[in-house]
């Protein structure tokens, strides 16, 4: 797995919040009026999407003087949700869970028609699934073909990485 550099991380930022602000922001700069209130719901507290709400949050505050912005913990799924209600006007999540909540698609009830990417912050978003070597597994296909008793964790719930590995398992 590749990780960004530094600014590699800072240009995806950058792209980031351009497109952000122009999906949030469009009246406030052209009618001068008092500067928005942004609302990013990310992940956990001290987690790597809440460093990415921090790093947006402090580039906005910079670029924009006196625009408020909020950082608020959450889990993918429930951003979604949040975006989709108009409760918050950014939220971050993995695109596959996007595309499931824009479909109506496990975990999601109904179809969010009114949810759009507007940025990739992570392109190398993976799941990792791990063995033993003592255990002598090899593949998924071993695990499903053999029905070998396996413990599984998974991620919080409403998380790609939850969803990934209900599917799988």
């Amino acid at each position: 797995m590749t990780c960004l550099s530094k600014s590699s991380r800072r240009g995806l930022i950058s792209v980031s919040l351009a497109a952000a602000l122009s999906a949030v922001m469009p009246a406030a700069t052209v009618a001068q009026s008092a500067p928005p209130k942004v609302t990013l719901a990310g992940g956990s507290v001290g987690g790597a999407w809440s460093a990415v709400g921090t790093a947006i949050g402090e580039t906005l505050r910079k670029e924009y003087p006196g625009i408020s912005f909020t950082y608020e913990p959450g889990r993918e799924a429930g951003n979604l949700l949040l975006v989709s209600q108009g409760k918050v006007q950014l939220g971050i999540a993995h695109a596959q869970l996007a595309r499931q909540a824009e479909a109506g698609i496990e975990p999601f009830s109904q179809p969010m028609k009114n949810i759009r990417a507007i940025a990739m912050i992570d392109p190398e978003a993976a799941v990792q699934i791990l063995a033993t070597t003592a255990s002598g597994i090899t593949s998924i296909d071993q695990i499903r073909e053999k029905k070998i008793p396996v413990r599984v964790a998974l991620n919080s719930k409403g998380t790609l990485m939850a969803v990934a590995g209900e599917a799988v398992f």
